[in-house]
């Protein structure tokens, strides 16, 4: 049966003279018949990157056994695996398979054969997603995305196929491990109107495939729009999808200088809420500006609901904020405390109306004083902010979006039984906050606006050194750069000037043998061609790791750069362990990497340095061997 759509909006409509910026609240809700009338497409893309081995790629292939479970019977599907291609697991003809038991059991034997080796090119595997799901083109299509890496295509290539995807399907994705980079994720996510998630259990990913997978059956249509005409001179300023958060301008298509169109992910039984900005033409005071927003299904109106803008000089009307504008942009408080300050006014008690306006003005003081040193200084700093991103608009957004950057997952808390009352926001260090923009218990900042009243921040929260933005506890990796938080030991006071030591890097397939035998099969062959190469050590510390994109680092590169081709070892971190000199004595310190760093057959303790004797190598990753030398004199042999 076809889904029933209503269409509710809450808007401010009382304008102060010389103000332009509208900001509405939209409801759409979708109620569904006995099951759904589309045709669904799951695609579900495994990364097999080198880096997928052990534990993670047993449970990258239990968690796509369990997604196959809930597919409903003659519900279409097929299996990705990810590397530098896409490789058709299941169909192997690379075609769209129809759900059955037979299908499933031998889907499910072709996931068991799933072996690792390969880069994260995560921009091929959509590409070849999207050209799967079209060719079934009336199927609602949707893809589930599994990586535990950095994308290592080419940029340009990378943004080429995420373009070419467009409007074609939804996209869940999921990430686990150190590695992945969760903007790279967000931005995916984002693009398809879908959700990402940090699984941080791995016990715990079949679970949410399962979950995902269920939610992608459940749809059950996905040609849905919703159209806004302004009056003439009106300008879009945003719109967004709240819980998740997803901003869907980039994917809006332009009617006319006025009207705006804007394509909505697959529907099933469900609610969602948006949030609209407008910038309306100035207005002359006691003139009225209308518009109309309309809810399309399949190219007919489903819902539709007007909304209009008075300006107006009398301040009891226009300092009010409509219910579910303020449930929606963290302004509950805000809200009821105006409601107040008027009733106070209407009623002749100036004493109380005075003192609650003290309260908000504290309130707001406090704010300002708390964030102007780094928040709003580094809002007002980029080029262009204030044209692009008008102030009074999307502070929902913003607080949500740094909770996704910071905790690896976009999150709405949804209002308590209270009526929105008991609404609370997910706080960086994993408390409930009543207040969206720093954490009510830590202080933590959690968006660039200046919103609710709030005391001054009782401490600078923590930094990371390389970008210096706030840091949640307990990651290894800033969260915006990616750069190492917790990098063991502090480096020694530089000892000497004359790079007088190198480091030889090269391969050990005695070492590479003994892991596999260790660490299972499911790990990159060994290079059949790696020179042994030189790295000059300078100064007294020396990092170690693996950084993919030179053109884009996350953070500076290592001297010992073990992505480089031809032996890139994908078993080495992003920053691995550090090389220390005093005088002529050598120690090695593993940084917390993923796969350990070995002297002697021994694996080292995270943090613990660890002299190194001159015929000593030092083993990490999958088969790098590295050794110092002193650097031989010119003319010598070394």
């Amino acid at each position: 049966m076809d889904p029933e759509f209503t269409l509710s909006v809450g808007h401010n409509r009382w304008m102060e003279p010389g103000k332009t910026a509208l900001t509405a609240a939209l409801t759409v809700t979708s109620r569904t018949g006995a099951g759904p009338a589309g045709d669904v497409a799951e695609v579900i893309v495994i990364d097999r990157s080198g880096s997928m081995t052990g534990a993670k790629l047993r449970e990258a292939k239990r968690a796509a056994k369990a997604a196959l479970d809930v597919v409903r019977d003659g519900a279409l599907f097929a299996v990705v695996a990810g590397g530098y291609e896409a490789v058709p697991q299941y169909p192997r003809d690379g075609t769209l398979a129809r759900a059955d038991p037979a299908t499933r059991r031998a889907a499910t034997a072709a996931i068991a054969t799933m072996r690792s080796g390969s880069s994260t090119e995560t921009g091929v595997w959509l590409r070849a997603a999207a050209d799967l799901l079209a060719t079934r083109p009336g199927a609602i299509g949707h893809v589930l995305l599994l990586t535990d890496g950095l994308v290592t295509q080419n940029p340009e290539s990378f943004h080429r196929d995420l373009e070419y995807c467009r409007g074609k399907f939804g996209c869940d994705s999921v990430g686990i491990g150190l590695d992945w980079s969760p903007a790279q994720l967000a931005a995916i996510a984002e693009r398809f109107q879908g959700r990402f998630k940090f699984c941080e259990r791995l016990d715990e990913l079949p679970a949410y495939f399962a979950e995902i997978s269920a939610r992608a059956m459940s749809k059950a249509t996905d040609d849905v729009e919703l159209i806004v005409y302004g009056p003439k001179g009106t300008q879009l300023a945003s719109m967004d999808q709240m819980g998740p958060v997803v901003d869907l301008v980039p994917g809006m298509r332009a009617l006319s200088d006025r009207s705006w169109a804007f394509p909505l992910a697959a529907w099933g039984a469900e609610e969602r809420e948006y949030i609209l900005g407008l910038r309306l033409p100035e207005t002359r005071t006691g003139l009225r500006r209308s518009g109309q927003i309309e809810l399309r299904v399949g190219g007919e109106t489903a819902a539709e609901a007007e909304f209009d803008a008075v300006w107006t000089e009398n301040q009891s009307l226009f300092v009010a904020i409509d219910p579910k504008v303020a449930a929606l942009t963290g302004q509950l408080e805000l809200s009821e405390e105006i409601g107040r300050i008027l009733a106070a006014m209407r009623a002749g008690d100036e004493e109380t109306a005075t003192r609650a306006v003290a309260r908000l003005r504290q309130g707001r003081q406090g704010r300002l004083r708390g964030h102007e040193g780094h928040a709003r200084a580094d809002r007002r700093d980029r080029p262009g902010h204030q044209e692009r991103h008008p102030p009074p608009l999307r502070p929902r957004r913003r607080a949500v979006h740094r909770v996704a950057a910071v905790r690896h997952r976009a999150q709405l808390v949804r209002p308590g039984p209270q009526g929105g009352r008991g609404m609370t926001y997910a706080c960086p260090n994993g408390h409930r906050s009543t207040d969206p923009d720093a954490c009510s218990e830590c202080d933590m900042p959690m968006s660039d606006e200046v919103g609710l009243p709030r005391l001054p921040a009782a401490a600078p929260p923590a930094r990371c050194p390389a970008c210096g933005k706030a840091q949640p506890g307990g990651f290894a990796y800033c969260p915006h750069c990616g750069a190492r938080q917790s990098t063991g030991p502090e480096p020694l006071a530089p000892s000497v000037a004359v790079a007088d030591f190198e480091a030889v890097v090269s391969v050990d397939r005695a070492y590479y043998d003994e892991t596999r035998a260790t660490g299972g099969d499911e790990r990159p062959p060994f290079p059949g061609y790696a020179p042994e190469r030189t790295v000059r050590l300078d100064g007294a510390a020396t990092e170690i790791g693996r950084v993919h994109d030179l053109r884009n680092p996350p953070r500076p590169l290592p001297p010992v750069n073990l992505a480089e081709r031809p032996a890139a070892d994908l078993g080495v971190s992003r920053l691995h362990a550090v090389l220390q000199r005093d005088g002529d004595d050598w120690t090695v310190t593993d940084l917390d990497s993923k796969n350990g760093t070995y002297v002697a057959g021994t694996r080292l303790e995270p943090g613990a340095p660890r002299a190194i004797g001159p015929d000593e190598t030092v083993n990490l990753g999958f088969w790098t061997a590295i050794r110092l030398r002193r650097k031989p004199t010119e003319g010598s042999r070394p």
